[in-house]
């Protein structure tokens, strides 16, 4: 589930990953408070050829400018399930950085920093644009709001550089962004929550579980 916070609500993604890192969007909307991305978040979600279902594994949120206190909190309370990512531009195009958070109990806080133009080119024109595998699908009655939204930023030239502009709200685009940044980053979580779809589904049919684990892919900059 990929968040993006804004004045006084948050909008919010939910994309189901395959085994093989192809996507599938399955609901997006708004939502006034963070409890309610909560209870948005225990939704059971059907898994398609087996009487399994799965709720979401783990929320991505946007934790800059004004909101970054509140997403810290955020993160201790739901410790784990929570992550903070924050976007800008940076000389890799993923980041970690560590830190102790809360008042009462301190909590290890993993904050994700990303480069911001890295991704965007990575959703607009790999995924959007030229359609790369593996596939980024979305659903045929998608929302005009996120239409819009995904059409709210576009690249213009300025002094010789191509930088990016955005001419409206962008909400939708920040939510898939968060999650593309995601499966970059905690490729090593997809594949432990793969795995347990991939049980369930066998339980389900009897099967014995695949317990094999591939090695994550992305190696990143991780400052403590």
């Amino acid at each position: 589930m990929g968040v993006d916070v804004g004045g006084r609500e948050f909008n919010y993604v939910i994309r189901a990953f395959c085994a093989d890192e192809s996507s599938y969007l399955l609901a997006c909307g708004e939502a006034g408070s963070f409890d309610e991305i909560i209870k948005i978040a225990s939704t059971k979600f059907a898994i398609a050829g087996s009487k399994a279902r799965m709720s979401v594994a783990a929320i991505f949120i946007d934790s800059g400018f004004e909101a970054k206190k509140t997403v810290y909190d955020l993160a201790c309370k739901y410790y784990r399930k929570v992550w903070p990512m924050k976007g800008g531009k940076h000389a890799v195009p993923v980041g970690v950085k560590h830190f102790d958070w809360g008042s009462n109990e301190k909590r290890r806080i993993e904050l994700t920093h990303y480069d911001d133009s890295t991704f965007k080119e990575h959703m607009y024109i790999d995924k959007i644009q030229r359609r790369e595998l593996p596939g980024w699908y979305l659903p045929k009655n998608i929302p005009q709001q996120y239409r819009d939204h995904f059409g709210a930023e576009k690249l213009e030239e300025k002094d010789g550089k191509q930088e990016w502009v955005r001419t409206g709200a962008n909400h939708y685009a920040d939510c898939e962004k968060l999650l593309l940044v995601a499966l970059a980053k905690y490729r090593s979580l997809f594949v432990r929550y793969r795995k347990q779809v991939r049980a369930a589904q066998q339980a389900a049919k009897g099967e014995a579980s695949d317990t094999s684990e591939p090695r994550p892919r992305l190696e990143v900059i991780v400052e403590d």
